[in-house]
């Protein structure tokens, strides 16, 4: 996301609620609904699902607006405004929860906001940047009882602000690189050291919202252009190649599977606040990155973006939130294509195939009544969680082939 939503979170609570009742009203009837979910299509009790996509359960998040997960091993670190929860997702479609603990004391404002957890199952960080300037660190150790071991906060009068608005762990989390710039030094997680230095200085990369490390010590941005880096020396990273648009669209986040030996690289965009659908709105985007050592590119080779519909299509007639991609996640069996999951905030999750040529066809989706879907995270190769702001996070079973 790259604008807050607390006042006006608030407010689009309330619409999604009542969208929800009018809704309920005109859904087809459950013996419709249970004929179909067994091939994995059709309206459920929860939102309506395409053919391959199945609908497994509801997990209500106890303590504030899910907004951003991680899932290490058998572990899943979910934070929201309020908190951090854990939950053991050993069996995948009855995740456990672990624990729960506040982020903020009882009283304090609303810690904004938390997306795509940075943690390496030992360390976990929260970057708190509205109505402060907080970086939070937490002992995650103990999956029960998480403590938090260390902050900085640099609300007013620092020059280098230590929480940007994401948070990415670089060598197992030793090093922390903010979407903005931030660099921290974590070696000793109960005495973060900030560095007086951007990450980004000089680089032509602009708009940061994210970066992810592709293999230690390389990591690619979601800026404008999009930017790979040799980050070995995490204070001073040099560029290795570099992806842009003509349109200058603004990129949320980006992966590349296969630690960057896959021949695409994948990103979305994003655009909040827009009732109706147009050619304008957040994308997924697939990009070649053939001959990137020579070249120096990335080339984007196609992209994908939403349309409204009439909800039994599996997208909603019109938008609270907008018609935009957000967190995505490949399935751990893409390979130069193949499927990818992502949250498209009031269309739900989206399924993409990629094809070996980089071209970009829908798969299938699921829409929950009341969409606002933050991101798709893969626990197995079949078993998929949407991180959804209004409904917790949902589980789905992808059917179809792989």
């Amino acid at each position: 996301m790259i604008s807050p939503k607390m006042g006006s979170g608030l407010r689009h609570r309330s619409v999604r609620v009542a969208c929800a009742v009018a809704m309920s009203f005109c859904l087809i009837a459950p013996t419709a609904a249970t004929a179909r979910v067994a091939d994995g299509g059709g309206p459920t009790e929860f939102g309506v699902a395409s053919d391959h996509v199945q609908f497994v359960r509801y997990v209500p998040f106890e303590a504030g607006t899910a907004t951003g997960a991680r899932i290490i091993g058998h572990y899943m670190y979910t934070t929201s405004w309020r908190s951090l929860s854990i939950y053991d997702v050993s069996d995948p479609t009855n995740p456990q929860l672990m624990s729960t603990t506040p982020l903020a004391k009882s009283g304090d404002p609303v810690s904004f906001e938390n997306e795509n957890v940075a943690t390496n199952g030992s360390v976990l960080i929260f970057s708190e940047t509205i109505p402060r300037n907080i970086l939070r660190v937490y002992d995650v150790e103990d999956k029960t009882n998480p403590t938090e071991v260390a902050s900085v906060d640099t609300t007013t009068g620092a020059k280098f602000q230590a929480a940007n608005h994401t948070i990415a762990c670089l060598f197992d989390c030793t090093w922390l690189w903010g979407s903005t710039g931030a660099i921290i030094d974590l070696h000793d997680p109960s005495h973060p050291k900030v560095i007086h230095h951007l990450w980004n200085e000089g680089l032509p990369g602009q708009q940061g919202h994210n970066v992810v490390e592709v293999k230690p010590g390389f990591v690619l941005t979601a800026t404008q252009p999009m930017m790979y880096l040799d980050a070995r020396d995490p204070i001073h990273p040099k560029v290795l190649a570099v992806g842009g648009n003509a349109d200058k669209r603004f990129i949320h986040s980006a992966r590349w599977p296969n630690s960057g030996s896959d021949r695409f690289a994948l990103a979305t965009g994003e655009t909040n606040f827009q009732p109706r659908c147009g050619n304008s709105n957040g994308s997924f985007m697939v990009w070649d990155t053939k001959n990137w050592q020579k070249t120096h590119t990335l080339t984007m080779t196609d992209d994908y973006r939403v349309s409204n519909g009439d909800e039994v299509d599996g997208s909603p007639p019109a938008n609270t939130q907008g018609c935009s991609s957000h967190w995505f996640q490949e399935n751990p069996t893409f390979h130069d294509g193949g499927l990818v999951a992502s949250g498209f905030y009031d269309h739900g999750m989206r399924f993409f195939d990629v094809s070996s040529a980089g071209k970009i066809s829908l798969a299938g989706y699921f829409l929950p009544y009341a969409a606002d879907t933050s991101a798709s995270y893969w626990v197995t190769d079949r078993i998929v969680y949407g991180i959804d702001y209004e409904n917790g996070f949902y589980i789905l079973k992808w059917t179809g082939k792989l």
